[in-house]
């Protein structure tokens, strides 16, 4: 069985804007555990909820 480890995380909230004519996103939340700051893991989460 494989063992991960959770080092961060990131919450979107999707909707229907009528301003921008279809689905949005507004990112609620990125958290990055302390320990593993700085080493790029922050935008491959906003990456990952871009997608």
């Amino acid at each position: 069985m494989a063992k991960f480890t959770i080092v961060g995380m990131a919450t979107i909230q999707t909707l229907i804007s009528t301003a921008e004519g279809g689905r949005v996103g507004l990112v609620e939340d990125v958290v990055v555990d302390e320990s593993f700051r700085g080493k790029g893991i922050g935008k491959l989460l906003l990456a990952g909820i871009e997608e």
